[in-house]
């Protein structure tokens, strides 16, 4: 499956809008509120990561990707005060899983540094995730 496809079809499973790129604001789901954060950017970036770690936009996925971009790299310093977040919520919820993703994810490599990034949609999933150094979604991470 491409990179592209994948893509959409996070964002479809889970009502992402695409217009929510460009927005000002973005919503932060945590628990039953939504909070209102100014939008770092990087949301193409953020949302591939999501699509070829296989981690939903729940509680534990955001916290999964967090680790993956804090280990990885952050695009600004409100993208790792988010990651970082995410990722102290992690250790409540699923500490043992997010000592595991700190692990798995050491010499992984982040898509927020790369130059063309829509070049990288027409990749196949996993080629992509090769390139990232993530591991495969049938190996438990």
């Amino acid at each position: 499956m491409l990179a592209r496809d994948a893509l959409a079809a996070f964002r479809a499973d889970y009502g992402r809008r695409t217009a929510s790129i460009e927005a000002r604001w973005i919503w932060v789901k945590l628990g039953f509120f939504r909070i209102p954060v100014p939008n770092p950017g990087h949301l193409l970036a953020h949302d591939l990561h999501h699509a070829i770690l296989g981690a939903p936009p729940t509680l534990a996925g955001e916290a999964q990707v967090g680790v993956f971009e804090l280990r990885t790299g952050c695009a600004n310093a409100l993208v790792w005060f988010l990651c970082a977040g995410s990722v102290l919520i992690g250790l409540f919820q699923r500490p043992r899983s997010v000592f595991r993703w700190w692990r798995a994810y050491r010499d992984c490599k982040t898509l927020y540094r790369h130059p063309e990034l829509e070049r990288l949609l027409e990749l196949d999933v996993e080629v992509l995730r090769e390139r990232v150094g993530a591991p495969s979604l049938t190996k438990r991470v």
